[in-house]
């Protein structure tokens, strides 16, 4: 059994993705245009306030930027993320990503994907690639079925923390030490730094500068 893990952040590193303007796209295929402003305005709403409050747990997630999807069937749900991970999936691959993700395989490493997309936008567009565990949260719904446009889960909105990393080595026996992270922004740090093979990918400016301090690697990833 493998004692190393190789934990991932999709966004940045696998796919070229913002949620921000994943969501974005969705609240703008709305049926009706009222509420596609409306949408729009909870998008970039929910976004600003959950950067904000950080891990705030239930706050940040009720301020998400997924709330335009209040009221939502699931049906509706499932047929847009479909269209938008169908146009945008192979253009938005990143290549050095992948191939970072496969040699973790052949390394033997445990090959966690840490997402801030819903759970659904994550999987679809991991499908086809050798991931043993997505750590992504998910849309609740209500007693009617509809979405609630809250997260829920232990995906921790892919804020992913020293924390959280020792505690899920030790629930599936894996040395940090010896286990790999590759992040792509500033907000990864905590899990680059819990590891020993961190590695930041196309990183943004404040993860950039963070590698030059500690001589982290460094990837550049274009899709």
């Amino acid at each position: 059994m493998t004692d190393s893990a190789a934990f991932f952040r999709l966004e940045g590193v696998l796919f070229s993705v913002d949620p921000a303007a994943v969501a974005a796209w969705l609240a703008l295929r709305d049926a009706q245009p009222g509420d596609r402003l409306k949408g729009i305005g909870r998008v970039f709403l929910g976004a600003l306030t959950s950067s904000t409050l950080g891990g705030l747990g239930a706050d940040a997630r009720t301020l998400s930027e997924w709330s335009f999807t209040d009221g939502w069937t699931t049906d509706r749900w499932l047929s847009l993320c479909e269209d938008w991970v169908h146009a945008h999936k192979t253009s938005r691959a990143l290549a050095a990503g992948h191939d970072l993700l496969h040699r973790a395989v052949t390394h033997g490493d445990r090959v966690v994907v840490i997402s801030s997309l819903p759970r659904t936008l994550a999987e679809a567009l991991l499908e086809g690639l050798p991931v043993d565990e997505l750590v992504a949260d998910t849309i609740a719904t209500d007693d009617r079925g509809l979405l609630t446009g809250e997260l829920t889960g232990d995906g921790l909105r892919g804020r992913i923390d020293g924390t959280w990393l020792q505690r899920y080595a030790r629930a599936h026996h894996l040395n940090p030490a010896l286990s790999a992270g590759y992040g792509h922004s500033g907000g990864d740090v905590p899990m680059l730094s819990a590891v020993g093979r961190p590695c930041a990918v196309s990183p943004t400016l404040s993860l950039r500068r963070q590698a030059h301090q500690f001589r982290w690697p460094v990837v550049e990833a274009r899709p």
